[in-house]
């Protein structure tokens, strides 16, 4: 889990964490003074260090065993880590001390301002997910699941048919696009290009290649926009609609 150094709130987390073996033992000892308490902190792991197929996994182990709260100064202002399931849990339960609403990511990529819900914290945050958790309910999961079922076998029937094909591509790929169509009422070109986007998008974000990442993003708003303007002009049952429900909502 990363926690966003610059975050005031984040700020005195390492003392609600005071009982942790913090920096028992330092990976790297690079030193960065933390802006807020002029303190110096150590450069105890890098996160765009090489890895292979297992290497994040030892990693992994040895900072739960040796550094579970640790700092890096990578990316702009340096971030803290925390690589216990415990430690986790106690930030995330934790709203009275840390938040979500500077920042929620590392590094930062939101640069068209917060994002509801993700961006929020409660109470703004259960307002959002209030609306939405109405369309994750088992009877609208048992209501998608016969079409959900039917694109599956319209994608899987050709390759079967052919008696070979790549499921990665004309399967995997493709079968997210269809449901999602379906959830968000959606032609499925539409969301077929979205996918495609939000794929770009996130392969940018991974190799912290900022103007893609500005670029994309803002092409997904672009479609939103064009979503919510067809929403306004043609409404439909906010009951049916998710984005017809937040648009109806307060």
């Amino acid at each position: 889990m990363l926690v966003d150094a610059r975050n005031d709130k984040c700020l005195g987390f390492e003392r609600s964490l005071s009982s942790l073996p913090v920096r028992g033992k330092a990976l790297m000892t690079t030193p960065h003074q933390d802006a807020g308490s002029g303190r110096d902190l150590t450069h105890d792991f890098d996160p765009r260090a090489s890895e292979t197929f297992t290497s994040a996994h030892a990693l992994y182990k040895e900072m739960r065993a040796t550094c579970p709260v640790a700092h890096s100064t990578t990316y702009d202002g340096g971030f803290w880590a925390l690589f216990r399931h415990e430690d986790v849990k106690r930030v995330l339960d934790g709203r009275a001390l840390f938040t979500t609403s500077v920042q929620n990511t590392v590094p930062k990529f939101a640069f068209t301002g917060r994002r509801p819900p993700l961006h929020f914290d409660p109470p703004e945050h259960t307002a959002y997910r209030r609306v939405i958790n109405r369309f994750f309910t088992r009877d609208k999961m048992a209501a998608l699941e016969p079409r959900a079922r039917e694109y599956a076998v319209q994608l899987l029937r050709p390759l079967i048919e052919a008696g070979e094909g790549d499921v990665a591509i004309d399967y995997a790929q493709k079968f997210p696009a269809h449901v999602f169509a379906s959830f968000f009422n959606l032609p499925t070109g539409l969301a077929e290009l979205i996918k495609e986007i939000s794929a770009a998008y996130v392969a940018a974000i991974q190799i912290v290649d900022t103007d893609n990442v500005v670029r994309l993003s803002r092409r997904l708003y672009e479609i939103a926009q064009a979503v919510i303007d067809e929403r306004r002009a043609d409404p439909m049952d906010p009951g049916q609609d998710l984005t017809s429900a937040l648009m109806a909502a307060e």
